[in-house]
Parts: C-alpha cells; sequence; structure tokens
C-alpha cells in the first residue's frame, strides 16, 4: 500500500512540475495579447523584408528553386518563387515594372531579435508609366506589398512560429499573417495562436 501511494505521489509530482514548468515558460516567453505586440511582431516582418530580403532577392530577374538565405543570429530561410523586371518605350510612352513573388520557409531563422519558423509569401510590385503628347507628359505609379499566411494558390499555409522582443521582453507566438499597402497605406490583420484577432491600418 505504500508503495502504492508513493507511486502516486511521484506521478502526481511530476505532473505538477511539468505543468509548473509550461507556466513558467509562458510567463517568461508570453504569446502576443495586445495590439501594440502585434504592431511590433508586423513591424520586425516588415523590416525583415525591407531591409534584408527585398535587396538580396530583387537585384537581377530571377526564379528561385529551394534557395537558401542564412539568417544573421542562425538559422536558414529556402526561397521558392521568382523576381522579374521588364520595361519598354516607344516615341510617346515609356513602363516599366518590377515584381517579386516568393514564398520563403523559414527554418528556426534569426535576424536582429527576431525569429521565425514557418511559411510566409511576400508579394512586392511596382508599375509606372509614362506618356507624352503634344500638350506634356504624365506619369503615373502603382506600387502594392503584400504579406500572406497563403500560398499563390490561395492555400492557407500553417501558422508562423515568432518570437522577439519588445520593451526588454520576448513574446513567442504562432501566427496567421495577411497585410498588404497599396500605395502608403497598410492593412493588417495577424491572428495569434489563441485565435485572437488583431486589425489596424496606417
Amino acid at each position: 500500500m505504500k508503495k502504492y501511494l508513493s507511486g502516486i505521489l511521484v506521478s502526481l509530482c511530476l505532473l505538477t512540475a511539468c505543468s509548473k514548468d509550461d507556466k513558467d515558460t509562458a510567463a517568461v516567453n508570453p504569446p502576443i495579447t495586445t495590439a501594440e505586440q502585434a504592431r511590433a511582431a508586423f513591424a520586425k516582418i516588415n523590416a525583415l523584408w525591407t531591409s534584408t530580403l527585398k535587396p538580396v532577392l530583387t537585384k537581377e530577374n530571377q526564379t528561385y528553386s529551394g534557395k537558401v538565405l542564412e539568417g544573421a543570429a542562425g538559422g536558414k530561410a529556402v526561397v521558392n518563387g521568382s523576381f522579374t523586371k521588364t520595361s519598354s518605350s516607344s516615341s510617346s510612352s515609356t513602363r516599366s515594372s518590377a515584381i517579386a513573388d516568393v514564398t520563403i520557409t523559414f527554418q528556426q531563422y534569426e535576424i536582429n531579435g527576431l525569429h521565425l519558423d514557418g511559411v510566409l509569401r511576400f508579394y512586392d510590385s511596382y508599375n509606372s508609366r509614362t506618356a507624352c503628347s503634344s500638350s506634356g507628359c504624365a506619369s503615373s505609379t502603382h506600387t502594392y506589398l503584400a504579406y500572406s499566411s497563403k500560398s499563390s494558390a490561395d492555400v492557407a499555409n500553417p501558422p508562423v512560429a515568432i518570437e522577439f522582443e519588445l520593451n526588454g521582453k520576448t513574446y513567442r507566438d504562432q501566427i496567421l499573417l495577411f497585410a498588404s499597402k497599396e500605395y502608403a497605406s497598410w492593412s493588417v490583420k495577424l491572428t495569434n495562436e489563441n485565435n485572437q484577432e488583431f486589425s489596424f491600418s496606417y
């Protein structure tokens, strides 16, 4: 009987320890629960594309099939997709366009305090046109940028594991991201692991 009770006590202790460890981990690295934190997570991903990934992937016309980019602090990003830049001109007009459409699989990728593990699609387009006539010239430019947890075939990818710092604290979560910017206005929807949505525009 004593052995039986001892076994129960050991089991309870182990369960309590595991529960405590889970709570301690959540306390140390909490999930995203506020709009400020959601904005910070998005800002990190936006900076990753504009400052790190885009300059590397838009140097020249290229089709990517498993291109590997190493994270500055560890891990890697595997790139599939393409970048296409075209231009044309005639006696009265000029046109140019640049389109990057890449799906990136992050594998324990780390850079500038950001850690990603999962799949995101990045779409970045620029189109410009200048037309001239006897009365003068007119120009127009259209830009569109999107980050998505869906593939180019509109199939949902699993949530992306993200870890980042804000105000000296580390946050860890599993997110779905749908963000787009046409011209100068961002529209963002980020969903955390508890299915809580954060939507904002700026």
